[in-house]
């Protein structure tokens, strides 16, 4: 995962985290990216599991700490990241009660929302 974590981590940029909690940053995948191997050869896509990953990699980056998951509690894939695709990510964090926070993140590709998802994390 290090590889992959790696790479996601460098493709992140313009990471903000605003007064009111919210996390953005903007990511594209290029064409080299690991996780295109084997997915759609010829037309390359972003798996989803690449997406929830992303999200780990952002909080870590953002809170310079690391972040483990819990739970996938929704992932709603309303449409394809594509290669070089410039994508806006934005993450809201909610305490729970115990160890775990819920993150509940939004990718968007100029106004079109391509993904909707919601984990639980819990921090190192």
């Amino acid at each position: 995962m290090s590889i992959l974590n790696n790479e996601i981590k460098g493709f992140f940029r313009h990471v903000s985290s605003h007064e009111d909690g919210r996390i953005t940053a903007q990511i594209a995948f290029p064409k080299n990216f690991t996780g295109f191997k084997g997915h759609f050869p010829g037309n390359p896509v972003v798996p989803g599991v690449c997406e929830v990953f992303s999200i780990l990699v952002l909080l870590e980056l953002a809170l310079k700490r690391k972040a483990r998951l819990k739970t996938i509690v929704l992932a709603k894939f309303l449409s394809m990241i594509r290669c070089d695709e410039e994508v806006t990510v934005e993450l809201r964090r909610e305490t729970k009660n115990g160890p775990a926070e819920c993150v509940k993140a939004i990718f968007r590709s100029a106004d079109n929302k391509i993904a909707d998802i919601q984990i639980e994390v819990n921090y190192e």
